[in-house]
């Protein structure tokens, strides 16, 4: 749009200014020597307008890559066999458990003992919510992870009322 302004605008005065010099041209060649120069501006700006277009396009493109990248990096950064302990802290439940679990590509589940089940997703930042499910009762699971740690709450429902904390370590 700039362009355009500037190209109509300078052939306007290009047109003033060949009318005013000491040849003469008619008002036919002044105005066909005008649309020639808002023809060439018009070019250059049509020209800039697909330039800008190609670079959004690429911006788009390149965080759209970006954000793919990241959370592919954050499941593949948390895969692995984790060990969790869990520490009661109000309630009547067992003082501590110890679950191994494996998370692959974001998703958390249960390595032991089938009676427990685990399930949950790891959100590229760390972030995890999961739950842990034994019988009648779950525990509902929130934290973080990072590197080869990560901590957390947790609080039942179900049967049996209780809460705590968690804390991961990942296994070589």
């Amino acid at each position: 749009m700039i362009f355009l302004i500037a190209a109509c605008s300078f052939g306007t005065q290009r047109s003033r200014h060949l009318q005013r010099s000491d040849t003469r041209y008619s008002h036919a060649e002044t105005k066909l020597i005008g649309e020639r120069l808002a023809a060439r501006f018009l070019f250059i700006a049509e020209i800039g307008i697909a330039l800008l277009q190609s670079i959004a396009t690429s911006l788009i493109l390149a965080g759209a890559v970006a954000l793919t990248s990241s959370t592919v990096l954050a499941q593949h950064q948390f895969s692995g066999h984790w060990s969790v302990e869990v520490v009661t802290e109000k309630g009547i439940c067992d003082r501590a458990y110890r679950y191994p679990v494996v998370i692959e590509n974001g998703a958390v589940r249960s390595s032991g003992p089938q009676s427990f089940n685990v399930s949950g997703r790891v959100q590229p930042n760390g972030r995890i919510q999961s739950s842990i499910q034994h019988d009648m009762t779950r525990a509902d699971v929130t934290g973080r992870l990072a590197g080869r740690s990560g901590s957390g709450t947790w609080i039942t429902s179900g049967a049996v009322s209780c809460s705590g904390r968690w804390n991961a370590k990942r296994q070589s």
